[in-house]
């Protein structure tokens, strides 16, 4: 998706295992769409990618909200252990 409204969107069509999600993103921040995400789909596992640390980020997550953070740049290893 290109945004976190767009995520909402295809999220109410369709269910996924999981989802992972930018902390900057177009529209309301990575934060926000991972609310939504717990509130209206509660088995979807959700992912944090971001180039800030966690720590830096820890104001805006409160504790549940993010199943696995995953830094940038990304690695395949870490994006196949989210996928499987």
């Amino acid at each position: 998706a290109l945004g976190s409204e767009q995520a909402m969107q295809i999220l109410r069509e369709r269910t996924f295992d999981a989802v992972v999600v930018d902390f900057h993103m177009r529209g309301p921040n990575g934060a926000w769409l991972l609310r939504r995400v717990r509130d209206e789909h509660p088995t979807t596992r959700r992912y944090l990618i971001s180039g800030l640390g966690y720590a830096s980020l820890a104001y805006h997550l409160e504790p549940g909200l993010v199943d696995g953070f995953i830094p940038k740049p990304p690695e395949d290893e870490d994006l196949e252990v989210v996928i499987k």
